[in-house]
């Protein structure tokens, strides 16, 4: 499974069938530069979807990390893999998509890792109580004389495997050594019954993992509640905003490629976003964009608005239905 997750999602990613198939093949084939350049836009994405695989990953790895400790370094390399080739991609071939903020981080951190930490507490408590996974415990009496010899059974391929019974060979008998099949919560050595199979070193173990996996429940419960009565209370009859980084002394206009935050409608029939407001009110290198072959007069839907009332005879300002954008250069 790491194996897969660490190849499948890079390779299709890089490879972008779709995407040079549009860019090799269809597009120099368009009849205008406009449809051309909507071959060129780039794959979308979603930051959901990234931050799923992260999640799929570590999950896995938590859960599975008690009996197979090598999870932890394919992980690792996982995750480095996605590292580097989302980057590639996201500088080199996916299309560029609108600003977000820290909110699916912050969620992701909060709920889906807290959830991954306590699936680590209870998996590894009920894969070190389970061991050695075989549902036999060993009785205090010996094999009879109708046991003791030689006997043969064969695996799954057909091999045959010679089993030797002596009289010091002892019984064993079935015993579900599956706490979570049988709903034992937590996973203590006490609820394995008369027949035991734990060892005493294992049963410390699992005092330790199973008392440890309440407490981090129950711990991480709190938080997870205590964080959302912050977020959904707190913020309504507290002021709980604390503003982040400081006065630099340099304006927003002198800041080099910076963009400003603009209402416009994005259509995958037309290689730039549409403008719903008046652009002669900005100036346009707050706009983040830039068409060499047509002004930005030719994306606003204000001008399209006013042009539409013109030719029909209607007596009415388009700009009632848009939204004011205006700019200030700072005075020297």
């Amino acid at each position: 499974i790491f194996i897969t997750e660490m190849v499948k999602i890079p390779i299709i990613n890089l490879t972008d069938i779709v995407g040079n198939i549009k860019r090799h093949i269809l597009g120099p084939r368009k009849p205008n530069q406009r449809t051309m350049n909507l071959c060129f836009t780039g794959k979308k994405y979603e930051l959901s979807e990234r931050y799923t695989e992260l999640t799929k990953v570590m999950f896995m790895t938590f859960f599975y990390g008690t009996i197979f400790p090598a999870a932890y370094f394919f992980a690792f390399a996982t995750l480095t893999v996605h590292y580097l080739t989302d980057k590639w991609c996201l500088l080199r071939m996916w299309r560029q998509q609108p600003a977000l903020g820290y909110q699916i981080s912050r969620f992701s951190r909060g709920y889906f890792f807290t959830a991954a930490i306590i699936a680590f507490a209870i998996a590894a408590a009920y894969f070190y109580s389970g061991f050695p996974f075989d549902n036999a415990c060993k009785l205090d009496s010996y094999a009879t004389e109708a046991y003791q010899g030689t006997h043969y059974a064969s695996n799954l391929d057909n091999t045959t495997i010679p089993i030797t019974i002596s009289a010091g060979t002892p019984n064993y008998q079935f015993c579900r050594q599956d706490f979570f099949y049988l709903g034992v919560f937590p996973a203590l050595p006490r609820f394995q019954g008369d027949l035991k199979w734990m060892s005493e070193g294992q049963e410390q173990i699992c005092k330790f993992y199973g008392w440890t996996s309440i407490v981090i429940i129950i711990t991480l419960v709190i938080i997870m509640i205590l964080r959302g009565f912050k977020d959904s209370v707190m913020d309504i009859f507290f002021n709980v905003y604390k503003p982040e980084g400081g006065v630099e002394g340099t304006s927003f206009s002198n800041v080099k490629d910076i963009n400003a935050y603009v209402p416009e409608i994005t259509v995958k029939e037309i290689p730039f976003p549409l403008l719903a407001f008046d652009t002669s009110g900005i100036d346009t290198r707050f706009l983040g964009w830039e068409d060499l072959d047509r002004p930005y007069e030719y994306y606003s839907l204000f001008n399209d608005m006013e042009a539409f009332l013109k030719n029909n005879g209607i007596n009415a300002k388009g700009k009632h239905n848009f939204s004011i954008v205006k700019y200030w250069p700072p005075s020297d």
